[in-house]
């Protein structure tokens, strides 16, 4: 049942962000993007500190949401690229004097920390900073060349995948399991990336296993991205 429900939502959403940009079509999303009537939002239902949202009109939040997206979306230019450009020269730099630094030695240390962290940085910053908006559509409408949009960012070819970002997740797998999966159910149980369920089986083990949780965690540590978001 809850691949059915992700691969129903997936085909939505992709179907609805794919027909204009970076504009979300509610109204494919939900019934007019209040998939749950606010009648059916029974107080009783609900915690103490939730019982607002039986009230909130969520037509109304989601026509104001899509406004603030419209109105945001026209004021993007030249500003944004720059500092997008700004952005990825740092990270840039960050990976290359990581990558420079990681064969010196650094006194008795058998590793050299200021690579770990510049290549860390590089890296992170890559991903969360400028894949993350990028893969979000945050620059479809700028004229960045066709470089840094959604449909194009690392995808089309190897060398692409190279330049644009090159990391353990493919592009194409973020985009479902992220964009997707994870946006469209947002702290819900279908939610992919709801860290304190995926690891609830971890947190239940008894005192007595506490040495297998170092090493399942150690083993994530090391393996996630290429495990967690393969096709």
């Amino acid at each position: 049942e809850n691949l059915l429900h992700r691969w129903i939502m997936a085909r939505a959403s992709q179907q609805a962000l794919s027909r204009a940009g970076t504009e979300l079509y509610l109204d494919d999303l939900g019934g007019g993007g209040n998939a749950v009537p606010n009648e059916k939002l029974s107080a009783e239902k609900l915690s103490a500190e939730d019982a607002w949202i039986s009230k909130c009109d969520l037509d109304a939040f989601a026509a104001d949401i899509k406004a603030l997206g419209k109105t945001l979306a026209a004021q993007q230019g030249d500003a944004d690229v720059r500092h997008l450009n700004k952005i990825v020269c740092w990270q840039r730099a960050c990976t290359a004097l990581g990558v420079a630094t990681m064969a010196m030695p650094l006194g008795p240390l058998p590793f050299n920390p200021i690579a770990v962290w510049f290549l860390s940085l590089g890296v992170l910053t890559r991903w969360t900073i400028v894949a993350h908006h990028v893969c979000h559509g945050g620059f479809d409408k700028c004229d960045t060349g066709g470089r840094y949009h959604r449909f194009t960012f690392g995808v089309g070819s190897v060398y692409r995948r190279c330049v644009d970002w090159l990391d353990w997740m493919l592009v194409e797998a973020w985009n479902v399991e992220h964009n997707q999966l994870h946006h469209y159910s947002l702290g819900e149980d279908s939610d992919p990336d709801l860290v304190e369920r995926n690891l609830d089986n971890l947190r239940q083990m008894p005192a007595l296993l506490a040495p297998v949780k170092y090493l399942v965690i150690a083993f994530l540590t090391v393996t996630w991205k290429w495990f967690y978001y393969a096709p």
